[in-house]
């Protein structure tokens, strides 16, 4: 024989097992991606195979004798990997020969390929009062770690953030805030698994394009700078009358003391003098 045979002389005829590779990639770059949980379910949404996390060396093989022909079967991503939204449900159906139908995307060689998107949000600084946008603000963006994901300085356009990790909590705040406006507080906000913005664990306010807003108000100076007190723009409080000097009780008294003392010395040296004359005319 030209194939297998057994010890007994049974010829075998031997069938390679129909896999489904599956590969977990970057919708852009179709790169391999670690830490994706996926899994397989039926229509009664049981697994149908064990789950597994994704592993960016080699596709994830699946054996086609494990599903029934004719069933429909969904591929679910339950975790992201960081950085990415978790991919739309893919579905797939076997028929009785072991060929494989999906409605997602495949390679030229087969592999499902399993396309993450990596999250993406857009932060507007604006007027809280006309809603302009703002430029010269200092905005960062702080993971929950206390570490600084990313920082920028507000432009005419919204900026935009990827690669948040969904589920974190991450705080957005003003450093800076543009000329002439007060510098606002901090707000926090959280990311679906599909990478849009937990309203309800979430502080920020976003537009109706679901743009994130920070809403600066006018500082009240009209960007003139300030000078306090009650010489406005001037820089303090100043005497009324900066040049008057005034003479202090004590010192009036000192002076009506010199003066008697001067009057005195004046009287002693008149009566001394007088006295030296009649002296003189006496020894004559």
């Amino acid at each position: 024989y030209t194939g297998t045979t057994t010890t007994e002389g049974v010829l075998l005829i031997e069938d390679k097992p129909i896999v489904i590779k599956i590969s977990k990639v970057d919708i852009n770059s179709k790169e391999e991606l670690d830490g994706a949980e996926l899994r397989i379910v039926d229509k009664n949404g049981k697994d149908v195979v064990p789950g597994w996390t994704s592993d960016k060396k080699k596709p994830h093989e699946v054996e086609v004798k494990n599903f029934k022909p004719g069933e429909v079967y969904t591929l679910v991503e339950t975790t992201a990997p960081h950085g990415y939204e978790v991919a739309e449900k893919t579905t797939f159906t076997v028929d009785e020969t072991g060929k494989v139908t999906y409605t997602g995307t495949t390679t030229t060689e087969g592999v499902l390929l399993v396309e993450d998107k990596p999250t993406s949000i857009s932060v507007s600084k604006v007027d809280i009062a006309n809603g302009a946008e703002l430029e010269g603000a200092l905005i960062q963006i702080i993971d929950s770690n206390g570490k600084v994901f990313e920082q920028w300085v507000s432009a005419k356009q919204p900026h935009v953030i990827t690669g948040l990790t969904t589920g974190e909590v991450y705080t957005l705040r003003e450093v800076v805030a543009p000329k002439g406006y007060k510098v606002t507080t901090d707000t926090k906000f959280v990311l679906n698994a599909d990478g849009t913005v937990d309203a309800g664990r979430s502080t920020v306010v976003m537009n109706a394009a679901g743009v994130i807003l920070i809403r600066d108000e006018a500082d009240g100076n009209g960007g003139g700078g300030g000078g306090g007190g009650n010489n406005p723009g001037g820089g303090g409080d100043k005497p009324n009358n900066p040049d008057k000097k005034t003479v202090k009780t004590g010192d009036e008294n000192n002076m009506m003391l010199f003066a008697i003392m001067g009057m005195i010395s004046v009287a002693v040296a008149g009566f001394g003098g007088v006295e030296l004359l009649r002296r003189r005319k006496k020894s004559k």
